[in-house]
């Protein structure tokens, strides 16, 4: 009888250690399947959120329609480093199918307003790392009408580079890339592309980077996105400005020449290609 008592009671100890054990399989699955919910409610930001804090480091509102939702984010993260907007311009370049060349679009008050086919921005950030003024660059571009123009379908093996002045010094590793694409309008804008993961060709007086956003299907997509790097005043008689170079591989080029110089980046493909280059100042 004392055996049988002795077996039941050893019976449901055993029980309730395994009651036990499931629970805490539970709990554990329970609290790894909502890591993931809790970790995206912690790291999302809203895009109304993010310009509230870019208007208030006098970012103008211009310039928040043309930047990306990551392009953002990327500066909110960084708002511990005593950010401010520096300056920004922004150009409008036409095809000329001719000539092979973006042709600048330049608006007089007597000037027929032409189309433009293409939207070249540079802005400028500043922030402070470690009591360094480091000065953040982005160039941004957008395609204003689709690419199905008989020549080219897409931005796939574009390239847009930044060259910078002696004095100024590129920080390893601080730059940046991403494409988007629209199926038309209205414009409905997803990431495609990142420039490969790197710049094509780096170089101590800028980088290259090569666009990889293709056509994909047999709508006519349009096209944007923006480069960006970082950099350090080096010396107090550098100059205040950046170039900026897009080229528009429509021929398909398979190979392509990069030459460098302070301000100057010159991008020439062995086939048929249009470029557009453009200069803007900053402040120190």
């Amino acid at each position: 009888m004392l055996r049988k008592i002795y077996l039941i009671i050893v019976g449901g100890v055993k029980m309730i250690r395994k009651i036990r054990s499931i629970i805490s399989v539970v709990l554990v699955l329970s609290m790894t399947i909502a890591l993931p919910n809790v970790t995206l409610a912690q790291t999302y930001v809203s895009e109304n959120k993010l310009d509230k804090f870019l208007t208030s480091v006098d970012v103008p509102e211009d310039l928040l329609n043309i930047w990306t939702y990551e392009q953002k984010l990327e500066l909110y993260q960084r708002k511990d480093e005593n950010l401010s907007f520096d300056s920004y311009e922004k150009k409008e370049f036409s095809m000329n199918q001719g000539t092979n060349e973006l042709e600048e679009v330049v608006l007089t008050r007597s000037s027929t307003i032409p189309e433009s086919d293409l939207l070249l921005t540079h802005s400028f950030m500043n922030a402070w790392v470690n009591g360094v003024k480091h000065k953040i660059v982005f160039a941004n571009y957008e395609w204003l009408k689709s690419l199905n123009n008989g020549r080219s379908k897409s931005s796939k093996g574009d390239k847009i580079g930044i060259a910078i002045p002696n004095g100024w010094e590129i920080i390893s590793n601080e730059y940046n890339c991403r494409e988007y694409k629209s199926k038309g309008y209205p414009k409905v804008w997803n990431e495609v592309g990142n420039g490969g993961g790197r710049p094509y060709e780096l170089n101590y007086f800028g980088a290259v980077w090569s666009l990889t956003a293709g056509e994909g299907s047999i709508f006519a997509y349009l096209y944007k996105g923006y480069v960006s790097l970082e950099m350090v005043r080096v010396s107090t008689s550098a100059q205040n400005k950046v170039i900026g170079t897009y080229v528009h591989n429509y021929g398909n080029s398979t190979s392509w020449s990069i030459g460098w110089g302070p301000l100057s980046v010159s991008i020439s493909g062995n086939k048929g290609f249009d470029k557009a280059a453009w200069d803007t100042s900053f402040t120190y």
